[in-house]
């Protein structure tokens, strides 16, 4: 049993239980040593009702260490690694357990390239962590917090990447969570009729469960047959993932997805495609 700070994908748990507002207070205070050179830091969340008591949490922690705090509110995690990137911060957090179920939250650290840092950063903060190795600022010092809006950018720049041959009928199910503000705006931008389902914000996931398997996705099957669309969609509770099913209802195999969007990506910009070790062969 792994009794680590971080798991695979940051840290996650049942909230009150694991997830804690201390954790998320003393876990903020310990980026200052690891974040030693800028003063910004990101805060995206999903849908969970508990996200906002962690988000006020990673707030308090960061300004007491002198950290200034931009908001982003509810956004897909990848928006918040856009954001980073975009606004040249120091680093974010974004507030969310992915596929988990709703009574679950997790903690996501990205670095100022807004990627996920890599475990030996983790490893160091947990030792901070560990250790209350905190610093405070005085009181003159203390940040101070903004909330900003990015999605406008965020789907202007990816729309102005992508060009589709005819007016696709796609129905998207957003799960709920906060792929429900980009998605399907998206596909409008680039030329699709779009049809929604499950796409009120809403952290208790009433109309799945967020893990986009075929299993979850009978509804959407259903609903892609009998509205003649061409395509079906799906993302998990954090919007990172998406799983498809063609014009006849049928889950497409995740690792083919891959290969198609890879292999459409190679054609639209002319580049190779890098992997990581435990990706699918059929890449």
């Amino acid at each position: 049993m792994n009794n680590g700070l971080f798991g695979t994908s940051g840290i996650r748990g049942v909230i009150n239980e694991r997830i804690t507002p201390k954790l998320a207070i003393d876990l903020a205070k310990s980026l200052k040593k690891e974040f030693v050179n800028s003063g910004e830091f990101l805060i995206g969340r999903d849908t969970r009702l508990s996200g906002e008591m962690l988000e006020s949490s990673l707030t308090a922690g960061l300004l007491s260490t002198g950290f200034e705090v931009k908001k982003i509110g509810i956004v897909p995690t990848p928006v918040l690694g856009f954001s980073v990137s975009q606004l040249n911060a120091a680093g974010g957090i974004m507030i969310t357990a992915s596929h988990n179920p709703p009574e679950y939250n997790g903690l996501k650290i990205f670095d100022s390239e807004g990627m996920a840092i890599s475990p030996d950063r983790e490893k160091r903060i947990e030792e901070i962590y560990r250790k209350k190795e905190f610093t405070s600022s005085p009181w003159n010092k203390i940040g101070k917090v903004r909330e900003i809006k990015i999605l406008k950018d965020y789907l202007t720049q990816i729309s102005r990447k992508i060009s589709v041959d005819k007016r696709y009928k796609v129905v998207i199910d957003c799960a709920n969570g906060p792929a429900s503000k980009t998605t399907p705006h998206l596909l409008e931008r680039i030329g699709c009729e779009t049809l929604t389902i499950n796409s009120n914000l809403d952290g208790t996931f009433p109309g799945r469960r967020p893990e986009p398997t075929a299993e979850n996705l009978q509804d959407l099957s259903k609903f892609v047959k009998a509205t003649d669309a061409d395509l079906g969609l799906a993302h998990d509770g954090d919007g990172d993932r998406i799983a498809a099913v063609d014009d006849r209802g049928r889950f497409i195999n995740q690792d083919k997805l891959l290969a198609l969007t890879g292999s459409y990506s190679v054609k639209r910009f002319g580049k190779g495609i890098v992997t990581t070790v435990d990706a699918s062969r059929i890449v």
